[in-house]
């Protein structure tokens, strides 16, 4: 039962972390074009 448990959680964690992962990518997706502006702006 312990084994399970443990898979079960391992499993978890990881897809929280895949989750995380593709929400900071779509975020960085979204942030780059600013940041490249913002960037191109300075003298």
């Amino acid at each position: 039962m312990k084994t399970v448990e443990g898979r079960n959680t391992r499993e978890k964690a990881g897809r929280a972390l895949l989750v995380l992962l593709v929400a900071g990518a779509l975020a960085g997706a979204a942030l780059l074009p600013t940041l490249i502006s913002v960037l191109q702006q300075q003298p």
